[in-house]
């Protein structure tokens, strides 16, 4: 009876090397026939068998019946349960995830309460019923929702200490298993309402499938399976890559865009993905749109930046592109600032108006003088101190500071870029004289070196309407607060 079942557990040693199965023991007719499987393998020398009823708290009468239902099973089978409470509900709404995404981590965070913290000390897995037609329901959603290839596996039958004994038989094999055994089981009435995703995949979707292709399920996760052994040749390499890339920085992880866009298509594709995930710590409602962003952001030029999922913000720095969260990266930034002593300070545009001045201290001894102008072709003073700005070409947050990495500016009318340091060094301006320059700053794009030269593309042309018009004063002694 269990033949095909165990041929497939053996093929993946699902079994070997363990003291301890926990099984996520609803009631339902797949967890109360793999709990039989789990049994009959007990029988013959195989790993004790430990269940875990978790009640979502969501269907009242129904649900303290499969708690009552569950208990009188174990009683039977002399198996130890473990069995929770929890509210699912709440914690959607806590969280902001859907009841179905709740639940999984609800259900997860119990097995693994139990797996390494009631049986600690021993080698355990944790076993869940997923069958053939849940992979190929898996496979729907994810191409629905938008996915790669790795998404296309959907569920492996075995994924760290989790397995899968029943990922290759269908529904409908279960279910006359259960039969052959005269065993019941439990109906959760919620599989049958459509308004949840995966049932709405289950009873419409494949349903509709089917009728076109009775075997429709069957090549998905033929499909699956082939795509994973493409894969486990595939990742070795992309694990590989990972490795040397990707590079971790105080705040975030980031890339060289030359060195990832000389990388296959895929490759690269991978690689972003990887960059992405880690940057959040998680996958969820990261797809294949944020994927393009990525690459779209990666052939722009320095000082450009897009937000994503998870507070974060991908920012084109000098010859890289870094990934963060903004708030760490904003901390991280701050804490620098006031280790070394450097300095950063956000410039106010107030709403435009022709004549409107205004000044910002810098640090204590600098003032800042601003002023907006119309420009109407008149002529623009050449001075060190006093600079005239094209306002429209300005988009972003304006600071003045000091020197970062990455910082450039353009240097011809060609739009050609050059690196700061790189100027600092050809015109022979000492270490710490450069780390003591004050820069008007569009992120990492040098507008103007205060005392020295504007960027040319922020320079006023006769197409300018609107100028802004900057000089700065230095005091002898620093400004004294008065009282």
């Amino acid at each position: 009876m269990w033949d095909e079942i165990d041929a497939y557990v053996n093929k993946y040693s699902m079994l070997e090397h363990t003291d301890r199965i926990v099984l996520g023991l609803s009631g339902g007719a797949d967890s109360i026939c793999l709990a039989r499987y789990l049994l009959y393998r007990r029988e013959l020398g195989g790993p004790g068998l430990v269940a875990v009823h978790i009640n979502h708290m969501l269907r009242g009468t129904e649900a303290r019946r499969d708690e009552a239902f569950v208990q009188t099973f174990c009683r039977r089978w002399d198996i130890p349960l473990y069995h929770f409470r929890k509210d699912v509900k709440k914690v959607s709404l806590e969280d902001k995830m859907t009841l179905e995404e709740a639940g999984r981590k609800v259900r997860y965070e119990c097995f693994r309460n139990v797996m390494y913290h009631k049986l600690a000390g021993k080698k355990v897995r944790l076993a869940v019923a997923h069958h053939a037609d849940d992979l190929a329901e898996t496979m729907i959603f994810r191409m629905v929702r938008g996915t790669g290839p790795k998404g296309l596996v959907a569920v492996r039958p075995v994924q760290g200490d989790i397995i899968r004994p029943f990922l290759s038989i269908r529904k409908k094999k279960i279910l006359s298993l259960l039969h052959i055994m005269e065993q019941d089981y439990v109906e959760d009435a919620t599989n049958s309402n459509t308004e949840f995703s995966r049932n709405f995949i289950r009873h419409r979707i494949l349903a509709d499938m089917e009728q076109l292709n009775p075997l429709a399920v069957e090549h998905l996760c033929n499909l699956s399976r082939q795509q994973d052994e493409l894969l486990s040749y595939v990742e070795p390499e992309i694990e590989r890559l990972c490795g040397t890339v990707i590079k971790s920085f105080p705040y975030g992880f980031g890339v060289e865009v030359e060195e990832i866009l000389d990388l296959p298509d895929h490759v690269r594709r991978e690689l972003l993905k990887r960059l992405l995930f880690m940057a959040a710590g998680r996958d969820k409602d990261i797809g294949s749109v944020h994927i393009e962003q990525l690459l779209s952001l990666l052939k722009k030029e320095p000082g450009k930046q897009n937000s994503f999922p998870y507070g974060l913000v991908a920012v084109r720095e000098g010859t890289g592109l870094i990934l963060s969260k903004k708030e760490v990266r904003q901390r991280k930034e701050e804490e620098a600032r006031k280790k070394t002593g450097k300095i950063c300070v956000e410039i106010p545009l107030p709403e435009y108006a022709d004549g409107c001045r205004w000044s910002v201290p810098i640090d204590g001894r600098t003032l800042l003088h601003l002023k907006y102008e119309d420009y109407r072709g008149q002529q623009i003073v050449k001075k060190d101190c006093e600079k005239y700005f094209d306002y429209d070409k300005i988009r972003y947050q304006l600071h003045i500071r000091t020197r970062r990495e990455g910082d450039y500016f353009v240097f011809d009318d060609l739009g050609r870029h050059k690196r700061l340091s790189r100027y600092f060094i050809d015109k022979g301006i000492a270490k710490d004289e450069r780390d003591r320059r004050l820069l008007l700053a569009e992120n990492s794009h040098i507008i103007w070196i205060l005392g020295d030269r504007i960027s040319r593309e922020y320079r006023v042309t006769p197409k300018t309407g609107r100028m802004l018009e900057i000089s700065y004063t230095v005091q002898d002694r620093p400004q004294q607060d008065l009282d």
